[in-house]
């Protein structure tokens, strides 16, 4: 009696399993299907060029300054130092700008990763699912079913937190 119990329990705690709604999600492509990744991606990009722009003038300077001691045959110390001084200056705004988009970038992708994670959320409640799975983390599975499409749609529906605003106020108020 007490193995038929044991197998009752075993059997049923399998198809329990096998009876859970499991959906899978590829993020990847979500985050590409996503349009403000694509803004976000090209506001990085317009910040990067502005940079390199501003360091690239700075580089200049510098490079003059070299031709300048060069051309002086043999530069005094202070020359010598004051030349270091403004190298190492450009390569500590260099780290330092790169820290800064890096770290742009960081806090941009989590909030992209957070309103993905929302979408999965409201998907996964919208569809009964009781898993949702990375599709890259999954090996094989029978009865999983993609959302990836679905979490898509529910996350570009969502307004835009610094677009909308602007186009709402930029639409003349209707006449009554």
């Amino acid at each position: 009696m007490k193995k038929i119990t044991v197998i009752l329990a075993v059997l049923g705690v399998s198809v329990s399993a096998l009876a859970q709604n499991i959906g899978v999600v590829n993020a990847r492509l979500v985050m590409e299907g996503y349009t403000q990744t694509r803004q976000i991606y090209q506001e990085l990009e317009n910040k990067r060029k502005i940079i390199e722009t501003d360091l690239s003038k700075d580089e200049v300077e510098i490079q003059k300054l070299q031709l300048e001691l060069n051309a002086a045959g043999n530069p005094t110390d202070a020359q010598k130092k004051n030349y270091q001084d403004k190298v190492t200056k450009f390569q500590q705004k260099i780290q330092a700008k790169q820290q800064e988009l890096a770290g742009e970038e960081t806090k941009k992708m989590q909030e992209i990763q957070g309103k993905i994670n929302t979408a999965v959320a409201a998907v996964a409640k919208a569809g009964k699912y009781d898993l949702v799975l990375e599709f890259n983390a999954v090996m094989y599975t029978a009865n999983a079913k993609d959302i990836t499409p679905d979490v898509v749609k529910e996350i570009n529906k969502a307004p835009a937190p610094a677009a909308a605003a602007p186009a709402a106020a930029q639409q003349p108020a209707k006449k009554k």
